[in-house]
């Protein structure tokens, strides 16, 4: 049987992983598995990548990195995941950093957001292109994420499909061929760790012209962008 890959691209704040898990637990739990289903690979501490022949699907995380650092185990990271989709690609999914890497190995750009960090709560409007997606079939017209980020994918790699976008951020979801998408925001993510992220980066915040506890009171949880986890499960499993 092939393997879930989850690429750990880096963790989350202390705080954060002793009340809710890690970034790849709380992917997992809100798909409904455990650390048990799935092969955890932490890249930047030890990225060895298995035989693209043992890969059933991949997941791939958050981090506190930024695209543009340019460490060695991103580019690795990038290099291997364009040998996976060289044959009969896996489902992909990238998450926020994840997101970010999946455009850039493909052609895109990843720069700092024009208008400054995007945190908390959000509407997210889908494009034409998402009624016929198989991770975005169904979802209403507009839903709410929940997001934690300060970089954004600027251009999309050639042959994307634009899913989603919001007043922020025009590329919040896209897909490559018919089995890889990158979504900027976070449906791991519940009410209360976007109150965590927002309090840990509470003065980045302040710089950037932001008020923490406007975030903050505006933060709720988002059934919709969180069943995307689910959606993705079915598609791993009917792809198996």
């Amino acid at each position: 049987m092939k393997n879930l890959i989850v690429l750990k691209m880096g963790s989350c704040y202390p705080s954060i992983i002793e009340k809710y898990g890690d970034f790849d637990e709380m992917i997992l739990r809100t798909m409904e598995l455990t650390t048990k289903d799935a092969l955890i690979i932490d890249v930047p501490r030890n990225g060895v990548f298995p035989h693209e022949d043992t890969v059933g699907g991949v997941i791939i995380t958050g981090s506190h990195s930024f695209i543009t650092d340019n460490e060695p185990w991103i580019e690795q990271t990038e290099l291997w995941i364009r040998k996976l989709v060289r044959g009969e690609s896996p489902p992909m999914l990238g998450i926020c950093f994840g997101h970010h890497l999946l455009a850039q190995a493909f052609g895109g750009v990843i720069g700092f957001n024009p208008d400054g960090p995007e945190f908390g709560h959000t509407i997210i409007n889908l494009h034409e292109a998402a009624h016929a997606d198989r991770l975005f079939t169904g979802l209403p017209e507009s839903f709410q994420g929940l997001q934690s980020h300060s970089q954004s994918v600027i251009t999309l790699p050639a042959g994307a499909h634009l899913l989603a976008s919001n007043d922020h951020d025009r590329h919040q979801a896209f897909r490559l061929g018919e089995t890889t998408w990158g979504i900027q925001f976070h449906p791991e993510f519940d009410e209360e760790i976007a109150i965590e992220y927002i309090k840990n980066y509470s003065s980045e915040l302040k710089n950037a012209g932001l008020d923490p506890e406007e975030l903050i009171a505006a933060c709720t949880n988002t059934p919709v962008s969180t069943g995307l986890l689910k959606h993705f499960r079915l598609i791993l499993e009917q792809w198996q």
